[in-house]
């Protein structure tokens, strides 16, 4: 996990397998979701959705 963490890697899991992604940088409202299933995960790393969704509002809003 520790790994997982300093390479900004998202994770999820179930029964079946277990699920790693990443998104590229947010560019003018589109971003690339790179990922890689192992096992017979079939879900969509719905727990991280929440996390991705702030850091790409963050990430559109300008620096003040």
């Amino acid at each position: 996990m520790s790994q997982l963490k300093t390479l900004n890697l998202l994770y999820d899991r179930d029964a079946d397998g277990e699920f790693i992604h990443f998104y590229t940088p947010t560019i003018g409202g589109l971003f690339l979701e790179m990922v890689q299933r192992t096992g017979t995960y079939d879900g969509y790393g719905a727990a991280n959705a929440p996390v991705r969704l702030a850091a790409q509002r963050r990430q559109l809003r300008p620096l003040r």
